[in-house]
């Protein structure tokens, strides 16, 4: 009987003593989003020296274009003159990066950890040409809910956006912590360039009247006004990718 009881303990325990080992050992990610009028060529060189000295494993620089708005009525960020994503090996090697030198920025720059909660993307893809939005959001739902919202509604949409050759990626990060972060989740769109950005509005109307015949879609995209709200929308431009295309 005793053994009857311990075998279970003991096995719930290894599951989650493997879980925990698993995610220590993903990718960690830290989004910084970085003043205007910062010199971006001279942060993409330190993006390519923290690759080669070993810091971090991936980095991509947006540069954000000034003033310009996009057809919707989101605001873009004229606060926000670039953002960099930054891709570390686990989460012992972001630690390391925040005790180092390199982890003390210019005034203005925020550093925010983030999870990589969903990615959608096209395969050997060229950024050089894309037309990248960068939508920040404040969540008003706990995280659990949000993760359900993305992965019912969001992913959905973005691969009938892939789909229809509008994006090559789409990566949702949101902040591990909420409290002082300047966003709560960030969502990162590639469109594959200006002709493709250019049908945005066509598709994005086409996906989703399709996506409604869903009942599970439908239901939360009639509630998705009361799990986040959209506060800003900003174009870019890739300025600097440290890592192959996938």
């Amino acid at each position: 009987m005793l053994r009857s009881l311990w075998f279970p303990r003991t096995l719930s325990v290894l599951v989650f003593f493997l879980a925990a080992l698993a995610a220590a050992a993903a990718p960690a990610h830290l989004i910084l989003c970085v003043p205007p009028a910062t010199d971006s060529a001279e942060l993409a060189r330190k993006l390519e020296t923290w690759r080669k000295g070993g810091r971090i494993t991936a980095g991509q620089l947006l540069k954000v274009a000034p003033g310009v708005t996009s057809a919707e009525t989101i605001p873009s960020n004229a606060a926000l003159g670039a953002v960099a994503v930054l891709e570390f090996a686990d989460e012992a090697a972001l630690t390391r990066w925040q005790q180092s030198p390199e982890a003390k920025l210019a005034a203005g720059f925020t550093a925010t950890r983030v999870d990589l909660i969903s990615r959608v993307e096209v395969a050997g893809r060229d950024s050089r040409a894309a037309v990248f939005l960068i939508a920040e959001y404040e969540i008003m739902v706990p995280p659990a809910r949000y993760r359900e919202y993305v992965d019912g509604y969001v992913v959905p949409q973005m691969n009938a956006w892939k789909k229809a050759g509008l994006i090559t990626g789409a990566f949702m990060y949101t902040a591990r912590e909420r409290t002082g972060a300047p966003f709560h989740a960030m969502l990162l769109l590639e469109h594959r360039d200006a002709q493709a950005f250019a049908r945005r509005d066509d598709v994005k109307d086409e996906s989703r009247a399709q996506l409604a015949s869903i009942p599970s879609w439908k239901a939360l995209s009639d509630v998705k006004a009361t799990i986040r709200t959209e506060k800003f929308l900003s174009w870019a431009t890739l300025a600097e990718s440290t890592s192959p295309q996938r």
